[in-house]
């Protein structure tokens, strides 16, 4: 084990944290690091942020004989102008939260150390953390702090994945699926066969990819509305801006689009980014005149069979939808959100908020003549 020191930096100037990308790439490649992580992802986050809380970087570097070993991208938001609430720099599209961070037996350690240093140098009341996996090194660190002040995991989620098991090739894989699954799958198949000629393209090109970005989140949104999935991101022109920009940044080399197609008209697309070992599967979309035809399934099944062509393991991402429970047998990380108060106004904040909620829950209840208030339908958290 190195025992060298950890220089601890907190970068506040956005300028001087995009200069850091050639050994951010370099740690980001190392650790096998998420699309969220990347300096293109963070850099386009930054400048599509639609939150109108006055807000300020607070990014942890650290350095280890001048080498970067350590990063974590953190906004800190002004609320009310009362407090401060520090989360991930990221679209807040309900991505999963993480450090960046050299792999190996330090990776707890000095996580637990940059844990630390956030709290001193924030000046942050609350840290609100979306969708941690457990197990994972900020996990722990956030787990074993949280249980001294009385904290809990919140809004427990699912995150699929596909590994692929050794010397197994796709066909292999695929057979060992659902076998009624894979039936339908295939009546897709010959449906759309029927309809034209398929093609499966993975888009590498910005502006293709920019164009096949805004169609999605066209066709994502057509899809929230027939389901009443929403999230306050879909409909946010800071994400479409978000996705629009990084699919055309000529420097994403890591970005691909994968576009499923019917006589040259595309019907399904997927945004993707590839990491060393792994690719995250980001927000994908079908046009709804194919749906009896599941044109994302057969997508799915194209996109995998790519990555599986080249050795790389999926992240299909939060949420327990049926396809994502088909393609991975089942395989998921178990993910938690945590609010942490680190101040005394934090927590004098947060009691407030919880009797405020108590007391609305106490108005919607069912009066002495049977009948109660309606109460909204769950959606994504907000680190309000």
């Amino acid at each position: 084990m190195d025992t060298s020191p950890l220089v601890w930096e907190a970068v506040t100037d956005p300028a001087e944290l995009w200069r850091l990308k050639p050994d951010w790439d370099a740690l980001w490649r190392a650790a096998d690091g998420d699309h969220v992580q990347t300096e293109r992802a963070c850099f386009h986050a930054w400048n599509n942020d639609g939150d109108p809380s006055p807000r300020r970087l607070h990014a942890i570097a650290g350095r280890r004989e001048g080498r970067l070993v350590f990063l974590w991208p953190l906004v800190v938001r002004r609320r009310h102008g009362l407090w401060s609430m520090v989360t991930q720099l990221g679209p807040q599209a309900g991505e999963l939260t993480s450090v960046l961070t050299e792999p190996g037996p330090e990776a707890v350690p000095r996580t637990a150390a940059a844990w630390a240093f956030m709290k001193r140098t924030s000046r942050a009341d609350i840290v609100w953390l979306d969708y941690i996996k457990l197990g994972s090194p900020l996990h722990q660190v956030v787990t074993t702090d949280s249980r001294r002040i009385g904290g809990v995991g919140i809004n427990p989620d699912i995150a699929p994945y596909v590994r692929w098991p050794e010397t197994m090739g796709f066909d292999e894989y695929y057979a060992s699926l659902s076998a009624n699954t894979r039936r339908t799958l295939g009546k897709k198949h010959r449906a759309l066969a029927k309809a034209g000629e398929v093609t499966f393209a993975a888009e590498t090109d910005p502006q293709r990819r920019a164009s096949l970005a805004r169609w999605i989140l066209e066709q994502k949104r057509h899809w929230a509305d027939k389901t009443g999935k929403h999230g306050p991101w879909l409909t946010a022109a800071a994400y479409d801006g978000f996705l629009r920009d990084l699919a055309g940044d000529s420097s994403a080399t890591d970005c691909i689009v994968f576009a499923l197609s019917v006589n040259g008209e595309v019907v399904a697309a997927m945004l993707t980014s590839m990491s060393t070992r792994h690719m995250d599967w980001i927000i994908a979309g079908y046009d709804p005149a194919w749906s009896h035809h599941s044109p994302g399934l057969v997508l799915n099944e194209h996109g995998l069979r790519w990555a599986h062509e080249r050795g790389l393991t999926v992240e299909l991402g939060r949420g327990a939808e049926i396809n994502k429970r088909f393609w991975s047998r089942g395989a998921c990380h178990d993910i938690l959100s945590f609010r942490l108060t680190i101040t005394q106004r934090g927590a004098a904040i947060d009691a407030l908020r919880k009797t405020l909620s108590r007391m609305r829950h106490l108005v919607r209840r069912p009066g002495r003549d049977g009948e109660a208030s309606a109460t909204p339908a769950r959606g994504e958290p907000s680190p309000g």
